[in-house]
């Protein structure tokens, strides 16, 4: 039946069909990173020199090639598999920035990692890439957040206590405090005697009614 061998063929060249994985790429003066991106990876076969990558996953083959935009250093470099993708870290021959991963026309398949990318006057600070397995420059820098409690120094705040200084005031004590209490006292007895004999003068009064009866009878007489 022409229809079903039509479906067949397409079925079997379908499976026969290479796909294209996607590659993510970054670089550091010594190192070019690719991150192929395929689940479940199987029968992986990789080649350096031009670069060539190849394997199955899930009846469908992958594979890629192209040239490298500079040579590497095959012994030195690295390949970890992972469950939804392969990751390698390639040596660089000479150190340096190569700018692109590739030689020849554009491939619509690779791409730059920007999750891994580090521009070239930021790659001190920035260290290795930590998603191949290098976290220890990550962890050490937020431990070195830790010293942030530093900032307790500013508990020398606490000096301003010694505003208590202020109390030093108490040094017009040189005035003999004990002189000064005496003259106050006896500032005050003597304002207590000046109204003692104000109130004596007061309690004189009128002279006697028999006195002034006295007078008047004279007078009379």
């Amino acid at each position: 039946v022409p229809g079903i061998l039509g479906t067949f063929d397409r079925e079997l060249k379908k499976q026969n069909m290479s796909s294209h994985p996607r590659i993510l790429w970054a670089e550091r003066e010594e190192w070019v990173y690719l991150t192929v991106e395929v689940v479940d990876a199987k029968d992986i076969t990789l080649e350096m020199s031009p670069f060539k990558f190849k394997c199955t996953s899930g009846g469908t083959t992958y594979e890629e090639e192209f040239e490298l935009a500079g040579e590497i250093v095959a012994e030195e470099s690295t390949q970890s598999t992972k469950p939804r993708c392969i990751e390698l870290k390639l040596k660089k021959k000479e150190e340096g920035y190569w700018n692109k991963v590739y030689k020849g026309k554009k491939l619509q398949n690779v791409a730059v990692d920007w999750n891994k990318w580090v521009d070239e006057d930021e790659e001190g600070a920035g260290g290795d890439v930590g998603g191949f397995g290098d976290m220890g420059d990550m962890s050490s820098m937020m431990g070195g957040m830790g010293g942030m409690p530093g900032m307790g120094g500013m508990g020398g705040m606490g000096g301003m206590g010694g505003m208590g200084g202020m109390g030093g005031m108490g040094g017009m004590g040189g005035m003999d405090m004990e002189k000064l209490m005496a003259q106050m006292k006896a500032e005050e007895a003597a304002k207590g005697d000046a109204g003692g004999d104000e109130d004596d003068e007061d309690d004189d009064g009128p002279p006697p009614l028999e006195e002034a009866g006295a007078g008047q009878e004279q007078k009379e007489g």
